[in-house]
């Protein structure tokens, strides 16, 4: 239920800069901020979309290094 309520938050962070969509930070990001409201939205739908659909059994095919990155809670970036 914890996941649930973070995914509301996160969600809720989202729509409330949605109306800032045009503004750029280039210290963190060359993309806008909607650009970056349009990537966060893909990736939740295309995690809810696997999720409806994968087979139950995922979990053990997870990788030695997957389990690791998930154990320590670290996501690579540029690796996707």
């Amino acid at each position: 239920m914890k996941s649930i309520i973070k995914i509301n938050e996160h969600l809720t962070y989202i729509e409330s800069v949605v109306s800032e969509h045009q503004v750029k930070n280039p210290s963190v990001s060359s993309n806008s901020v909607g650009w970056q409201i349009d990537h966060s939205l893909k990736v939740f739908n295309n995690i809810i979309n696997y999720l409806k659909t994968a087979p139950t059994d995922k979990a053990s095919k997870i990788s030695i290094s997957g389990r690791l990155f998930l154990g320590i809670n670290y996501i690579p970036r540029g690796k996707g």
